[in-house]
């Protein structure tokens, strides 16, 4: 059902479990492949250029951010590739999922309070409005303990 699975990833805890359930989503689906994407935020690279002078260093540094949802992926046996974007996470992101057709977009959520999200929103809730295919919002793993939820399930109507 769902062969082409794009998994929003930051390197947090909160997006390493979505990782969790981005494979037991593939799982369920003959060949499917999970595409992990990392958006490097502009205000983020602007600070790591005039910290790094060594490009290959800064290369180095994010790979290391995605590589324990690489080995996951990888163990789990299912096919996947990496992605890494440029831009505000949001809107890199639903531009991704929308050029790309996936078949389902995976974001975690929880890594903002209350405040934060008011005044910015969540890269989960602008993925959500934006992208044309189903998203999956997987809930923080406290989350999980306390309403016994695993996800979210936001599909648009076409």
């Amino acid at each position: 059902m769902f062969k082409k699975i794009l998994l929003a990833t930051d390197g947090s805890e909160n997006a390493f479990h979505a990782a969790k359930t981005a494979i037991n989503v593939a799982q369920s689906t003959q060949n499917a492949t999970i595409y992990i994407v990392y958006v490097i935020e502009f205000s983020n690279a602007k600070t790591d250029i005039l910290q790094n002078w060594n490009s290959n260093e800064l290369d180095k540094q994010r790979q290391e951010k995605i590589q324990s949802t690489v080995e996951l992926i990888k163990a789990s046996g299912i096919n996947y590739r990496t992605r890494f974007l440029r831009g505000e996470p949001g809107s890199a992101l639903v531009k991704y999922a929308n050029e790309g057709y996936f078949d389902l977009v995976i974001v975690g959520n929880g890594r903002k309070n209350k405040l934060q999200e008011l005044l910015v929103g969540s890269v989960s809730h602008k993925v959500a409005k934006g992208a044309t295919s189903p998203v999956m919002i997987v809930k923080a793993q406290e989350f999980n303990k306390s309403r016994n939820v695993s996800a979210y399930f936001s599909a648009k109507s076409q």
